[in-house]
């Protein structure tokens, strides 16, 4: 403990000079920054048995050295990457490991790891590279987990452990991604490991929004995630996350139709988050399209009948409330819903759904979709005249050939004709 307390200590006061890299020094056991590193994972390895079988914290001596990794890391690559390593597999810890770190270490390297993730001075391909790791393993281990279910039905799945933590993690990769995916010098081995990232994120996300595997106190953290990711995803990726998201969405609203429990709140909650998200990455989908004429149906006749009306019309709600938004798109699907929407706010009760109806139809912008219209009907017309044109330069072209093809037939036989006396 006192010799990693000595190196952060040291560190804290020379980091910038004396124990910066020394890239150009020739020999390895030269580099300050190596040999430090080393030094505090051996202080790590040696007193990993330390740990007592409850013990959820690390050892003192542990806690200092990955303290004094994380304050390396702020400019070490080496560092913040020796702290992924450690802290890889808390979200996993069911898998085996070939690196077998105690779960009380895992988890003060994962702290340690969601504060380096949150430095200015890590590069974003650095905590690209981390999350995607993490994520990889994190699905393999949630593969494991369903397939598991499936030949065990009677067997419960346990919710994600320390989801606050990776979420904090993933909040911050997100930011790296966006980041990286907006240079263009990207090289194929960095664009490798951003579709990595994402097939990780979006196996996460279905993980939380399809398989609900969450704690029930943690579903603030859910739904803020859900816009995160829609906002920062690359194109590329919008149509597996527009699935997962309509297959969420569907799922919720199933259960909010056959449940009467505290967690429709929740549900609901989810399926507008779902919805509004939808939104944004496939406006025009035949996926939500469906949904939000289901909803609106489904409203209108557990409102003509004496059955109890209240969770079709928090559903509908939830789909004016996405409807409510600026987009152009969204404008078509509501003209698309009009007579569901207009007959919504002939219904007397509930007073708040005639307005939320009356609200979605208010923004529809019949000027903005009349330009779209006419936009598109220009830029159709304009290929139509290029193409006109590119036909009668190639008409005239062919013509131009012919007249050549002629004239050389000609001469071909005044030369015959000439050989000939």
């Amino acid at each position: 403990q006192r010799l990693a307390e000595g190196l952060l200590g040291a560190f804290e006061c020379c980091g910038e000079e004396e124990m910066a890299p020394r890239e150009t020094r020739a020999a390895p056991k030269a580099n300050v920054e190596e040999r430090a590193i080393a030094l505090a994972m051996d202080v790590i390895v040696r007193t990993e048995g330390c740990h007592t079988a409850k013990s959820r914290l690390g050892t003192p001596a542990q806690r200092a050295a990955v303290e004094f990794l994380r304050a390396m890391a702020r400019e070490s690559a080496l560092a913040f990457s020796q702290i992924a390593t450690m802290a890889n597999g808390l979200f996993s810890s069911k898998l085996l490991s070939t690196t077998e770190y105690t779960p009380a270490l895992k988890l003060e390297a994962a702290k340690a790891l969601a504060i380096s993730f949150s430095s200015p001075t890590i590069s974003a391909t650095d905590k690209v590279h981390a999350l995607a790791s993490i994520l990889h393993d994190f699905c393999e281990h949630f593969e494991a987990v369903v397939k598991s279910s499936k030949s065990e039905p009677k067997k419960a799945s346990s919710p994600i452990e320390y989801l606050e933590l990776l979420l904090r993690i993933v909040t911050c990769g997100l930011d790296a991604a966006a980041s990286s995916e907006e240079s263009e010098a990207l090289i194929e081995e960095e664009r490798a490991m951003l579709d990595a990232l994402w097939h990780g994120v979006l196996g996460l996300l279905y993980a939380l929004v399809v398989e609900k595997q969450y704690p029930t106190d943690k579903v603030e953290e859910v739904l803020t995630l859900i816009p995160s990711i829609t906002t920062k995803a690359p194109p590329r990726i919008y149509s597996p996350l527009a699935d997962i998201l309509s297959l969420a969405a569907q799922k919720s609203m199933r259960s909010v139709k056959t449940q009467r429990d505290a967690k429709d709140e929740e549900l609901l909650r989810l399926f507008q988050a779902c919805i509004v998200a939808l939104g944004r990455c496939a406006p025009e989908s035949a996926a939500l399209r469906a949904l939000a004429e289901e909803a609106l149906r489904d409203c209108l006749r557990a409102l003509r009948t004496a059955g109890d009306p209240a969770l079709h019309v928090e559903t509908a709600l939830a789909v004016c409330r996405a409807l409510s938004a600026e987009n152009v798109a969204l404008c078509r699907l509501a003209v698309h819903l009009f007579p569901l929407l207009a007959t919504l706010t002939t219904m007397p009760d509930p007073p708040e759904l005639q307005r939320a109806a009356a609200a979605v139809l208010g923004c529809v912008d019949v000027g903005a979709l009349v330009a779209s219209s006419a936009e598109v009907a220009e830029r159709a017309e304009a290929r139509a005249r290029e193409a006109e044109r590119r036909a009668a330069a190639l008409e005239a072209e062919v013509k131009e050939l012919k007249k050549k093809v002629v004239r050389c037939e000609e001469e071909l036989l005044g030369l015959a004709g000439s050989h000939a006396f």
